[in-house]
């Protein structure tokens, strides 16, 4: 007697094979993502500049605080793109710096400016410093300078 074929085992492979798709599926998505986010981040030699002509606003409640490279840990100054803003001057990535610990890595970047006041008080860096910016508050200039270039 002929055994009879059921077709279960025709369910299972192709379980099996849609599965596989699937997780190369995400697994080449997420590759993909890792590489644009990394074209995207600021890289040396990257320029923002601000310029009342640009047309970008920034509101006047942001504040950044930026840390003054050569100086002891506590030295700072303050960023305010809406001060930054009138009488113009750009901010240029020099150097990315890149600390790991066990479970993540922490990245800034050191960035020269050159034009106006920084700030309306006291905090303020001056017409040239070279500062330390975490990616975050480099993205908050960038919205308020209207852009990268």
């Amino acid at each position: 007697m002929r055994p009879t074929y059921d077709g279960k085992l025709d369910g299972l492979y192709f379980a099996l094979c849609g599965t596989a798709a699937a997780a190369f599926l995400i697994v080449a998505v997420i590759g993909a993502s890792l590489r644009l986010a990394d074209q995207l981040r600021p890289r040396t030699g990257d320029i923002l500049s601000f310029d009342l002509a640009k047309g970008a606003v920034s509101d006047n409640q942001t504040m950044i605080t930026a840390g003054l490279v050569g100086n002891p840990p506590v030295a700072s100054c303050v960023l305010k793109p809406h001060v930054m803003q009138t009488p113009g001057g750009s901010l240029v990535i020099e150097a990315t710096q890149f600390e790991s610990s066990l479970s993540y890595q922490v990245v800034t970047y050191q960035v020269h400016w050159a034009g106006g006041h920084t700030s309306d008080n006291g905090a303020d860096c001056g017409t040239s410093a070279d500062l330390l910016l975490r990616p975050a508050d480099l993205s908050t200039l960038s919205l308020a300078a209207g852009g990268w270039g």
